[in-house]
C-alpha cells in the first residue's frame, strides 16, 4: 500500500440513489413504504428495480415476473414511468450542482463529485459534506441516497455500496487498507463473476488482496483496466471525472430475435422491449430524440422499416412506443421471416431544449402521471392487469422464451 503524507490527496464523492425507481414511486404513493415493491419491464416480463424488502426475499434485477410472484405473492408490481424518473433525476442533479461545480453524471441515479478545495466553502470536513449532501437531497427531492467519500472514484463507489440504504462511508488515505480488507474482490467495481473467479485462482479473494498484489500480476491477469483499478484502490486517482463527455449522435437498441420467425406477436414483443430500453437510456442520459428509426431484419439479410421525424424532441415512452407500433404495422409482412429488429434514436438534444413548448409538455406529462397513478391504484385494489394500456393488447399474453431473450431481460439491469 502506498504511503501518503496527507489524509486527503484527493477528495471524490460517489452518490447513489437507493432503489431509485422504487423510491420515486414511493414519493407519490406513500402507502408503498415498507411493502414488497418491484418495477417491471415492458410486457410485465421481468423485474427491473426492486425494494430492499423484495431483495431480502430473493428477488433480483432481471427476475422473471412469474418467478417473482411465486416468491412474493403479496408483492406490488408497477409499470415504469420513465418521464417521471427522468424528472426526479434532474431534480437530484440540481442538488448535486449546488454541492460542487464538478459533477460527473454516471447514470440516471448516480454521480461522482469532486470536493477538492470545498472544505472552506462549505465550512465542513469532507465527510460532513457527504452528510450535508444526503440531507439536502432528502429535503429537496425526498430521495434517500447512499454516499461514499474517498480519494479515488473506484474507492468512492466501493464505499457508497458498502452500507445501504442511506449509508455514508468515508475512506481517507490512511484508512484504505483496513477498508479494503472488509470488501470481497467481487465488490470491486468492474470485477464481474468471470474476473473474480480468475482472481480467486491466484488467492486474490478480497479487495485488500487485490491492492496488495504485485501490479504486474494484476496487469497480466486483467490487462490495462485491471492496472487502473490497482492504482485507484491504492489511493492514486487515475480515472478523472468526465464532466464534458460529448453527447452521442444516436442511441440504438437492437438484437437478434433468437431464431428466424414470422410470429407477429413475438416480433412485436421484442421490438416494444427494445423501445422500453431506449426510453430508459434516454431518460438516464437526460436526452430527447426527434428522429426514431424502426427496423425489421429479414431472413434474406434485407431490412424493412423507416425513419420517423417526431413532432418535437421527446423521451416519453408512450410516444416512442406508439411510433414504433405504427412503423411495425406498416412494414410487417406475415408471409416473411425475420431474424432481428431494433429502434434507433437520432437528432438528440438535452432535455427541455424546446422552451417555447415547455409548459405544454409539463402539463401533458402531469396528466399522464396522474392517469398512471389511477391505473396503479385500481390494479392494486382489483388485481394486477384489471386495467392496462390498449397498446399492450397484441402482446398481453406473450411469454418470451429462450436463451437470447433471457439475456435481453438481464440487459435491462444497466438502466436501473
Amino acid at each position: 500500500m502506498s504511503d501518503f503524507i496527507q489524509r486527503w490527496p484527493n477528495a471524490i464523492v460517489h452518490v447513489d440513489a437507493d432503489c431509485f425507481y422504487v423510491s420515486c414511486e414511493r414519493l407519490r404513493r406513500p402507502e408503498l413504504h415498507g411493502k414488497i415493491v418491484g418495477v417491471l419491464s415492458n410486457q410485465d416480463a421481468c423485474i427491473v428495480a426492486k425494494s430492499y424488502e423484495a431483495k431480502a426475499l430473493g428477488i433480483k434485477t432481471g427476475t422473471p415476473v412469474w418467478d417473482a410472484r411465486k416468491l412474493c405473492p403479496d408483492g406490488i408490481w408497477l409499470q415504469p414511468d420513465f418521464c417521471y424518473y427522468g424528472q426526479m433525476s434532474r431534480r437530484l442533479y440540481r442538488v448535486l450542482d449546488d454541492i460542487s461545480p464538478e459533477v460527473e453524471p454516471y447514470s440516471i441515479d448516480e454521480a461522482y463529485l469532486s470536493l477538492n478545495g470545498l472544505r472552506g466553502y462549505h465550512r465542513r470536513g469532507y465527510g460532513e459534506i457527504g452528510s450535508l449532501l444526503q440531507e439536502k437531497v432528502r429535503a429537496m427531492t425526498g430521495l434517500p441516497v447512499s454516499v461514499g467519500v474517498a480519494t479515488t472514484k473506484t474507492l468512492a463507489k466501493l464505499a457508497s455500496e458498502k452500507y445501504k440504504p442511506y449509508g455514508l462511508t468515508v475512506v481517507d488515505a490512511r484508512g484504505i487498507e483496513a477498508f479494503l480488507d472488509t470488501c470481497a474482490v467481487e465488490e470491486i467495481p468492474g470485477i464481474g463473476s468471470n474476473r473474480a473467479a480468475l482472481l480467486h485462482k491466484f488467492a486474490i479473494d478480497s479487495a485488500g488482496d487485490f491492492a496488495r498484489a504485485d501490479r504486474s500480476q494484476i496487469t497480466r491477469l486483467l490487462d490495462k483496466p485491471g492496472e487502473q483499478l490497482w492504482w485507484e484502490l491504492n489511493g492514486q486517482a487515475v480515472l478523472p471525472l468526465q464532466m464534458s463527455a460529448p453527447a452521442p449522435k444516436q442511441v440504438a437498441k437492437t438484437s437478434s430475435l433468437g431464431r428466424v420467425t414470422g410470429e407477429k406477436r413475438r416480433i412485436w414483443a421484442m421490438l416494444s422491449f427494445h423501445t422500453f430500453r431506449l426510453a430508459a437510456t434516454l431518460a438516464g442520459r437526460s436526452l430527447q430524440t426527434k428522429r426514431l428509426t424502426v427496423f425489421l431484419g429479414q431472413k434474406d439479410q434485407s431490412f424493412a422499416g423507416e425513419t420517423i421525424k417526431l413532432p418535437r424532441h421527446t423521451d416519453a415512452y408512450p410516444a416512442l412506443l406508439e411510433t414504433a407500433r405504427r412503423v411495425f404495422a406498416r412494414h410487417f409482412r406475415p408471409n416473411r421471416l425475420y431474424r432481428n429488429c431494433g429502434v434507433i434514436a437520432g437528432d438528440l438534444a438535452p432535455v427541455n431544449l424546446n422552451q417555447s413548448d415547455l409548459f405544454g409538455d409539463w402539463e401533458r406529462e402531469e396528466k399522464q402521471r396522474r392517469r398512471a397513478l389511477a391505473v396503479a391504484s385500481a390494479n392494486g385494489t382489483s388485481g394486477r392487469g384489471t386495467i392496462f394500456p390498449a397498446v399492450q393488447l397484441p402482446i398481453a399474453k406473450i411469454k418470451l422464451k429462450g436463451v437470447r431473450e433471457a439475456r435481453l431481460l438481464q440487459d435491462v439491469i444497466a438502466v436501473a
